[in-house]
């Protein structure tokens, strides 16, 4: 127990703390990044028993979680600042190269991720995804394939860039490439 100034012995409420806003924010942040990055559902911040446990991890008795609305915006401007930092490392890049990927879900949705790689001006590999996304079109062509290759490209601003694609050896994948003009 640690002593009181008054001489008085301490009592419950002396061992409770209040987060300070700081602390609050990195709260919020790693709740957004932990909903974001591990497919929670957005209503988990409505959960009574995370919030207990939050409570007594911090000492903070009176703590609450953000709102749902809160998390979603954060986690849209999470994305939005991890996004300028990739434009910002593949505006440097004098080449890429991309992978990428279909799959079809349990639904029979298609989808197509794509990933990144290049050396950057300290002759350092760097890749990551660049999107994973659902398909526009339910057909599975090799135009639509490459249509959606060109529109990553696009969106990314690496369309001058591009000299490499691997993919799997699927026929799709395979037709979607020898139509790219890279």
């Amino acid at each position: 127990s640690s002593p009181r100034l008054d001489g008085r012995q301490p009592t419950l409420h002396d061992f409770s703390r209040k987060l300070t806003r700081p602390v609050r924010e990195k709260v919020t942040n790693a709740v957004a990044v932990w909903v974001a990055g591990d497919c929670r559902p957005i209503n988990i911040v409505e959960d009574g028993g995370l919030t207990e446990v939050i409570r007594i991890a911090s000492g903070d008795n009176s703590y609450d979680l953000p709102s749902r609305g809160t998390i979603v915006s954060r986690i849209h401007s999470l994305y939005d600042g991890e996004r300028a930092r990739k434009i910002q490392l593949l505006e440097q890049a004098a080449s890429v190269a991309l992978t990428g990927d279909n799959w079809t879900s349990v639904r029979n949705d298609n989808y197509l991720g794509v990933t990144a790689h290049f050396i950057d001006n300290v002759w350092k590999l760097r890749s990551f995804a660049l999107e994973v996304k659902k398909k526009k079109h339910s057909r599975h062509t090799a135009e639509d394939c490459a249509e959606e290759f060109i529109d990553v490209s696009n969106r990314w601003e690496i369309s001058g860039k591009l000299t490499t694609l691997g993919t799997d050896s699927a026929r799709i994948m395979l037709a979607a490439a020898r139509l790219l003009p890279f």
